[in-house]
């Protein structure tokens, strides 16, 4: 029996060490190659395709690419430290723990349980009880005062609300966690936190950061951090910022099967389907979860996953053009609900053309309260008429 128990362990070890032969990867662009633009500052996680930033806080989580300037957000050389990439010429950076007491005279706090995180979402929905492998690789940045061992990455169904009480109160559960009592103190190679578990089933967001709060997360005081550290100023702050690079998640079962045989992906959707269903031109459709800052055309970052779905929809249809559509409810005036429309409208437009969409492809146009969907007279009417379409011109 024991013979047994160690033969089956090897084989289980045997498989997860030559995943990378067989199995296929549900995470897109998971090493943060492909981009629609270079990173010149801090906060742009957001140029990088499928990812994007969320936070406790304003998230500003960051992007590093080769093609950026040195000493900014280039890589090697950063505004953080120097770190090659694990693999390719690119990787993302978030803050994973934040505690500032800073002077009553700045005006400025953070409260605690601040935290970054990257998100994206997989190419297909996980299966109910299917056991996947999931991996990601970190690195502690050079120029950083502490480090930590409260990593971790969370697969969920929906977009996580991640707020300062569910962190907190440990609200998330994430699947794959570092050893807590394990800190990451390793700012010259790459770390890789990895395991394998089980799909409820329909788990299509992947998070990746600290899902624990202060008073669980173990911190330890980085010796080797440099005098140049561009967080401590003046605040004096207790931070750790990890690079993050390579991130995959893969189905146990494929391990050993040609990925081409899976029927998961040969019986998948074409991709136009998987974003908006069938469309042609003269279509309307709406685009869910746009959010706004209250009375602003400012987009809030909730509202990033559904615009990369028309992103993508877009790059894969090159000869594709489209109008974004604002309407508002009732509340207001005509001058000034058409005027707020087309600023959300062409708010849209402008992320577009950031992520590198051609402006001879998009147009923008307000309606106002001009064309309600539902009945002005209760609040869930209204909130209906508040939406963003896009309306086909060509395809």
């Amino acid at each position: 029996m024991y013979k047994l128990k160690w033969f089956l362990g090897l084989g289980i070890l045997f498989i997860i060490l030559n995943f990378d032969i067989n199995a296929q990867n549900l995470v897109r662009n998971g090493s943060f190659e492909n981009a629609s633009a270079c990173p010149v500052g801090l906060d742009e996680l957001a140029f990088c395709d499928y990812w994007l930033p969320f936070g406790t806080n304003h998230p500003s989580p960051d992007y590093f690419h080769s093609c950026s300037s040195p000493h900014r957000m280039g890589i090697p050389n950063n505004a953080f430290g120097h770190q090659y990439a694990k693999s390719g010429q690119a990787y993302a950076g978030l803050i994973a723990y934040l505690t500032v007491e800073a002077e009553e005279e700045e005006n400025w706090e953070l409260s605690n349980n601040h935290r970054e995180f990257i998100q994206t979402y997989l190419t297909y929905p996980l299966e109910e009880g299917k056991t996947y492998y999931a991996e990601f690789h970190v690195s502690l940045v050079e120029d950083c005062d502490y480090a930590i061992a409260n990593l971790g990455l969370l697969m969920t169904v929906e977009t996580p609300e991640l707020t300062w009480p569910k962190i907190q109160f440990e609200y998330f559960k994430p699947q794959i966690r570092h050893d807590r009592n394990l800190v990451i103190a390793d700012n010259k190679t790459w770390t890789k936190i990895s395991g394998t578990f089980k799909a409820k089933g329909g788990e299509n967001v992947l998070t990746i950061g600290n899902f624990d709060n202060d008073e669980r997360t173990k911190v330890k005081k980085n010796k080797s951090a440099k005098l140049n550290n561009i967080f401590r100023k003046k605040f004096l702050p207790k931070i750790a910022y990890y690079y993050i690079d390579d991130v995959k998640v893969m189905a146990v079962d494929s391990l050993n099967k040609d990925v081409q045989t899976q029927p998961a992906i040969v019986h998948r959707k074409p991709l136009n389907d998987e974003y908006f269903g069938t469309i042609s031109v003269g279509d309307k459709v709406q685009l869910n979860n746009i959010y706004f800052e209250f009375d602003k055309a400012t987009l809030l970052a909730e509202s990033f996953f559904e615009l990369n779905k028309l992103f993508n929809l877009l790059q894969e249809n090159q000869d594709m053009e489209i109008r974004i559509e604002g309407h508002t409810d009732i509340i207001g005036s005509d001058k000034y609900n058409e005027t707020l429309s087309r600023k959300r409208a062409e708010a849209v437009v402008d992320y577009l053309v950031k992520k590198g969409i051609g402006k001879t492809r998009i147009f923008f146009k307000g309606y106002g309260r001009s064309a309600p969907v539902a009945s002005n007279e209760s609040e869930k009417g209204r909130s209906l008429n508040r939406r963003v379409e896009f309306l086909i011109l060509k395809k």
